[in-house]
């Protein structure tokens, strides 16, 4: 399906990572946690990219707009340029949703999230549906980032934390000294001592293109099979 959808407000959520937040003028999108839409932004001289993108839905489903959650570098591309500087009332076009990154439906299913940097969007979407769905499951979240700065949607996670036990690993490659969390990349052997029975997981890994091959390859070699190993990855995107 298309959809028109309004800007109704923007905010910083860390150093380069923005949160818009939309309303579509047909009434709440139906989706899964976890899928993504492909967004259309018209605007005047585009560059080589284009005006599509495909970003992930940061909200939840039952949340009543759509959040789009991004990471604008000081030299943007057009799009993002464009995006950044929307204001409440102006218009983006959306189609979908897409992706089968999604919950399993069998509820006893353990799941191990791992996200580098942007990648963390759909976990937010999913972990959130869960808190306003008071639903439970069996939740690992690895979650990696260059500074702490650059942590986002903690909020979400401290409080799933309480209210479905949601186990959660931060880890810096740029750690301060009294960091009391993991340090560097997120690989097979910190996945594993981490977890009791790696075996029982399934894993879905998100972030730069480069991360979730590495990882997925990481995961492997810590006897991962490789069926079960989900992805989603964000185009564009060198490091975490």
């Amino acid at each position: 399906m298309e959809f028109k959808l309004s800007l109704t407000k923007k905010e910083k959520l860390s150093k380069d990572i923005y949160g818009f937040w939309f309303r579509s003028e047909k009434g709440k999108i139906d989706f899964k946690a976890g899928q993504f839409l492909e967004w259309t932004l018209d605007h005047k001289n585009p560059d080589s990219r284009g005006v599509k993108r495909f970003f992930t839905i940061s909200s939840s489903p039952s949340e009543d707009e759509v959040l789009l959650t991004t990471k604008i570098i000081e030299k943007p591309s057009s799009f993002k340029k464009t995006l950044k500087s929307l204001n409440p009332g102006d218009i983006i076009l959306a189609k979908g949703p897409y992706g089968e990154f999604i919950l399993p439906e069998d509820k006893k299913k353990s799941l191990a999230f791992i996200a580098g940097g942007i990648g963390v969007t759909p976990f937010r979407s999913i972990v959130k549906y869960l808190i306003d769905t008071n639903e439970s499951r069996d939740i690992i979240l690895f979650y990696g980032a260059n500074l702490k700065e650059e942590i986002v949607f903690q909020d979400i996670f401290e409080e799933a934390k309480e209210r479905f036990n949601l186990k959660v690993i931060y880890s810096l490659k740029e750690a301060p000294e009294n960091w009391k969390g993991e340090r560097g990349y997120i690989d097979g052997d910190m996945v594993k001592r981490n977890m009791e029975d790696i075996k029982k997981f399934i894993f879905y890994v998100s972030g730069p293109e480069p991360m979730v091959h590495a990882t997925s390859k990481e995961l492997m070699r810590v006897k991962v099979r490789g069926k079960r190993i989900k992805h989603d990855y964000f185009p564009g995107y060198d490091g975490i």
